[in-house]
């Protein structure tokens, strides 16, 4: 098999982001135009921005909620068997949808009582899951209501048990992927882990493939039609057991053939692709790198090259990154007479100058929004502690015997301190360095001290990986 090359590209920083709140909005015809990308982040703007001859360019971006509220879940939709160019997202309880240009048309307060997680659009039909209940809307109608047993991780539908209707799919927390008809299951699909992402793979007449990602880390493929399932493959990576946020999938490789993508929490983004074509066989990494930061979001589309399938993801952080099969380049043509060459020369010049200008003049925007910001913090009491939202991770690894801690922030981590009833044995993950401190009991002295108090030094980054054995 032969290994994809991808180049990355740092295209924009924003808020902390949620799950799958980045979308490639889809375009016309492959090789005509760079394909926007649309965001949501924690302050409750969405955004989108094209690439256009290397530079970025903001397409819109809409005005925060009062008070502000993260957008949790983002989706393209449009209507029934037309270009879904349309941005849904989701806001606590409500949904709002934005043309591509921005222009708010859309505004639905459903009656759920958890924040919607997962969201699916397809012509009328609205599937909005919170963390354990999922409804069905028909024209903002209610139509059908399933209550799970376990929490709802992702949400697909597809054309099962009808043609005319869809069924939901939901990957669960208690290790099952459940086909939902109506409001009735119809299906209870064992997986060997908890499901935390899916995707359709493929689609053969009534049989459906979906392809599903675990909190261990595993891949796994299933088939489903509307009178039964079946597994048809499972694959670990051999070198990270982390969990699998989301997938997408895509023919990157240009061999007629989905391949999948997945982004997992510890910073892996992976390509896997199906060797000759066979699905029915589990796929083999053909692309792997590692960011510093847990993958929320990972989407497929032409952005930065209208030829080229490309690979955007974004990070908890905020951090939005694309991965292009082609390096971004200022393509020269060819210079054959001296009198077009001192144009061009001219024309280039030019070009650099109205670049620089424009970058001083974003600095100068940057350093007034900074100063505003300073003065705002000045203006606060001084106890007032900024709130931090803290994404903490604790798993078993049943293969490595140990337990893996993962603490990660959107600010740098310099100390961390926690206490614990039994002595333990601490190692870092090969990506974090640190310099850990254990302070053992001393009852005498007060409560806290009767337990192990453990100390952690580290080099300012947004993410701490740590394996721990009693």
């Amino acid at each position: 098999m032969v290994e994809l090359q991808f180049n990355r590209i740092d295209l924009l920083q924003v808020g902390q982001l949620h799950r799958r709140t980045v979308r490639v909005i889809p375009a016309g015809e492959e090789g005509t135009a760079a394909q926007a990308v649309a965001l949501g982040d924690e302050s409750g703007a969405a955004l989108a921005f094209v690439v256009r001859k290397g530079d970025l360019a903001q397409r819109f971006r809409t005005m925060p909620p009062s008070p502000a509220s993260p957008i949790t879940t983002m989706q393209t939709g449009g209507p029934l068997n037309s270009l879904k160019d349309r941005i849904f997202y989701a806001v606590t309880h409500s949904v709002v949808g934005v043309s591509k240009k921005g222009r708010e048309f859309f505004r639905f307060d459903t009656n759920m009582t958890e924040v919607i997680r997962n969201m699916y659009l397809e012509g009328p039909d609205m599937f909005l899951a919170g963390d354990y209940s999922m409804f069905h809307y028909v024209e903002t109608r209610d139509q059908d209501f399933y209550m799970c047993n376990d929490r709802i991780n992702d949400l697909v539908c597809a054309h099962i048990t009808s043609d005319s209707e869809f069924d939901a799919i939901l990957a669960c927390h208690d290790k099952a992927l459940r086909v939902i008809q109506g409001s009735e299951c119809l299906f209870e699909i064992p997986v060997p882990s908890a499901a935390t992402a899916l995707s359709l793979l493929s689609q053969k007449g009534t049989d459906k493939t979906f392809v599903y990602g675990t909190n261990k880390g595993e891949l796994g493929s299933v088939l489903v039609n509307n009178s039964e399932f079946k597994n048809k493959w499972t694959v670990s990576s051999e070198t990270s057991s982390s969990g699998i946020n989301v997938i997408t999938v895509c023919d990157f490789s240009r061999s007629g053939c989905r391949d999948v993508a997945v982004g997992r929490d510890d910073g892996t983004v992976e390509v896997l692709s199906f060797t000759e074509g066979d699905m029915d066989k589990p796929p083999v990494t053909t692309f792997k790198t590692r960011l510093n930061e847990s993958i929320q979001s990972i989407e497929h589309g032409r952005v930065i090259n209208p030829n080229y399938e490309e690979i955007v993801v974004g990070s908890f952080s905020g951090k939005i990154i694309g991965f292009s099969p082609e390096p971004a380049t200022l393509a020269v043509p060819e210079i054959t007479d001296r009198a077009h060459e001192k144009q061009r020369i001219a024309e280039i010049e030019a070009d650099l100058k109205k670049r620089v200008e424009d970058t001083e003049v974003e600095v100068k925007r940057l350093q007034g929004c900074l100063q505003r910001e300073m003065d705002k913090v000045k203006e606060r009491p001084a106890l007032v502690i900024p709130q931090i939202d803290v994404n903490v991770q604790f798993s078993l690894d049943a293969k490595g015997s140990h337990y893996l801690l993962s603490i990660e922030t959107k600010c740098p981590l310099e100390y961390i301190t926690f206490a614990c009833d039994v002595l333990l044995e601490m190692e870092e993950v090969d990506h974090t360095q640190c310099a850990i401190m254990l302070s053992p009991p001393v009852p005498e002295v007060c409560l806290l001290s009767r337990q192990h108090i453990i100390s952690l030094q580290l080099s300012r980054p947004a993410r701490c990986s740590l394996r721990l054995a009693a």
